[in-house]
């Protein structure tokens, strides 16, 4: 994903965690490690290509490998399509029209995998640095980013899918209601979507959950018993009283100070006068 290299290369501060799904036989895995990331975890599920990605990156510090297929959100199994050459392999529904010759579909398998929710559950990321979320697959992105909480995958500043080049196989498009609360980065690429973390609707969000929890406090104090009820207004009634004899006591002393300094002003005055 050459146009990929291009943004990430253009971005004004050094980049975070970036976590790659599909890596692969580690194409793009050692092109994203030339933009130095603080640290990149390349995920594989096939053994066959996880293997080769060990064998590739053996002793690199900068680099996590984590073999495990990337499954949508609450699917125990999930159906894996197996190709003749394992780095077509997907999970989720077949999008094959037709393929290139020597490209075959050998069966269709149930897997075991985890969410992207539990993969960031599972990893740590920069707090100062944006951290990228990477999918290089042929299809299935929409659906494992389905449903997904804010709350687990905000850690994720730019979310970035290969729109799938590879011939005989539809566009792996991300629809946007699938991520409401990333932004879509629109510019001319046939390689690469692009999804920046929108503050603005993440604002929103905590701004409603705030205003839940004080609806909830409001339901609470009117569901109480009546005696805490009254305690609670006597309470209230009391500390009223209070802040008005503060008040009123400070009027006094400060309509006390007026006078004075209005009686001093004016000896001065007559002072100033005889002179």
């Amino acid at each position: 994903m050459q146009e990929l290299i291009k943004v990430l290369s253009k971005l004004a501060e050094p980049l975070g965690t970036v976590v790659i799904i599909g890596a692969g036989t580690g194409g793009l895995v050692k092109e994203l490690l030339q933009l130095q990331p603080q640290n990149l975890i390349a995920v594989e599920g096939d053994p066959i290509l996880s293997k080769r990605l060990n064998k590739k990156f053996y002793g690199n510090q900068n680099l996590e490998l984590f073999e495990s297929w990337i499954t949508p959100k609450s699917q125990v199994n999930s159906s894996l399509n197996v190709y003749s050459n394992p780095r077509y392999n997907f999970i989720g529904k077949s999008s094959e029209e037709e393929t290139a010759s020597n490209i075959e579909l050998i069966e269709v398998v149930d897997v075991d995998g985890i969410s992207v929710e539990e993969l960031a559950s599972r990893i740590e990321t920069s707090n100062d640095k944006p951290n990228l979320l990477v999918f290089d697959v042929i299809g299935g992105v929409n659906e494992i980013l389905a449903g997904l909480e804010i709350a687990k995958i905000r850690k994720f500043e730019m979310i970035i899918s290969s729109l799938n080049p590879r011939v005989g196989f539809h566009k792996n498009y991300i629809e946007e209601e699938t991520l409401p609360f990333y932004s879509k980065c629109y510019f001319d690429s046939r390689e690469i979507e692009v999804f920046r973390l929108n503050e603005n609707y993440l604002n929103a969000c905590d701004r409603i959950n705030q205003l839940n929890d004080e609806l909830v406090n409001c339901k609470q104090i009117r569901e109480l018993p009546e005696s805490d009820f009254k305690s609670k207004v006597i309470k209230l009634e009391a500390d009223n009283r209070d802040l008005i004899s503060t008040i009123s006591e400070q009027n006094s002393k400060l309509s006390y100070q007026a006078k004075l300094i209005k009686s001093l002003a004016q000896e001065l005055k007559g002072f100033l006068q005889t002179k």
